[in-house]
């Protein structure tokens, strides 16, 4: 007998990244590790709110074209679909994110009855969509509800966080995904005294299974409890066009990782080499399927 699929489920904003120059890009992290593990052939269900308009409609047009299923995709009759306005400088992205958007109202009921009878492998979630109690109590149903392992990639935007809310998010992870700056706020240790012994502290003291730190052009860091420290860095030959979805790539990469149990190693170069890649591109994600399929045929 076939066994049914097994999704990974993704929860939180999906919205329009707009730039300097009137350029609307489909973006939020949630949907680009989304998109990202649709290109892997994973099959994510992503559990958001859009609004009943124009953009939203574009939502559910991108996601149809990507055969991403759209069971788990709310519609609100009164906020809009989420924008936020990006500038980026050289290598530094900065966001303004306006408040009260649809991605903030995630109800928990339809969240619970959209996944009815679904197989779910793993639950990921940042914290931007959690600024708000009522997708914060969505998200908070699932966690109880699904009873599944979760992947954290914390992505903290000023000013829509505080240490209630980090705290929060680091109690239920089971892995762990974080920038230098989001270490910092965890641990004001890191950066300062011998890295290796600052993740296992950190490790140790959220329970957590697996913990990775990105750092930019130096690559990134993984570490398991009581396991040696990993540093992976990329080609420092590749031409940067944007950086906005690095970190987001590399995510998608590590769940693709766990959920087909890689070796450490082998995980984290893939997903530095993944998110070097799509550093390349323009813009966080791409609707080249060869793109993907060049990256999955070079993992076997």
């Amino acid at each position: 007998m076939r066994q049914p699929t097994q999704h990974p489920i993704i929860f939180g904003e999906v919205l329009y990244d707009v730039f300097p120059d009137g350029n609307q890009v489909l973006g939020g992290a949630p949907f680009n590790v989304a998109w990202h593990l649709q290109g892997f052939g994973l099959k994510p269900l992503l559990v958001t709110r859009i609004g009943q308009d124009s953009p939203g409609h574009r939502v559910l047009n991108a996601l149809s074209n990507a055969y991403i299923s759209p069971r788990t995709i709310q519609k609100d009759p009164e906020q809009s679909t989420g924008v936020v306005q990006v500038f980026a400088q050289q290598d530094k992205v900065h966001f303004e994110i306006p408040d009260k958007q649809a991605y903030d109202f995630i109800d928990s009921d339809q969240a619970v009855t959209a996944l009815f009878n679904v197989s779910c492998r793993l639950l990921y979630h940042g914290t931007l969509a959690l600024r708000h109690p009522i997708s914060r109590s969505a998200w908070q149903t699932l966690v109880k509800t699904l009873n599944i392992p979760i992947f954290c990639d914390l992505n903290l935007r000023a000013p829509w966080w505080d240490q209630k809310l980090l705290e929060l998010s680091l109690q239920t992870a089971t892995w762990l995904k974080a920038n230098e700056s989001e270490m910092v706020a965890i641990e004001p240790r890191f950066g300062k005294t011998n890295q290796s012994s600052v993740l296992e502290s950190v490790c140790q003291r959220h329970h957590l299974e697996l913990l990775v730190v990105t750092l930019g052009k130096q690559g990134a860091l993984l570490k398991r409890p009581g396991r040696a420290l990993i540093h992976y860095m990329p080609d420092s030959q590749i031409t940067i066009v944007d950086t906005v979805g690095a970190g987001d790539a590399l995510s998608a990469v590590l769940i693709a990782g766990l959920l087909q149990k890689w070796p450490d190693e082998l995980m984290l170069q893939r997903a530095v080499n993944f998110a070097a890649q799509v550093c390349q591109l323009q813009g966080a994600t791409t609707a080249d399927w060869k793109f993907y399929k060049s990256t999955t045929n070079s993992w076997h």
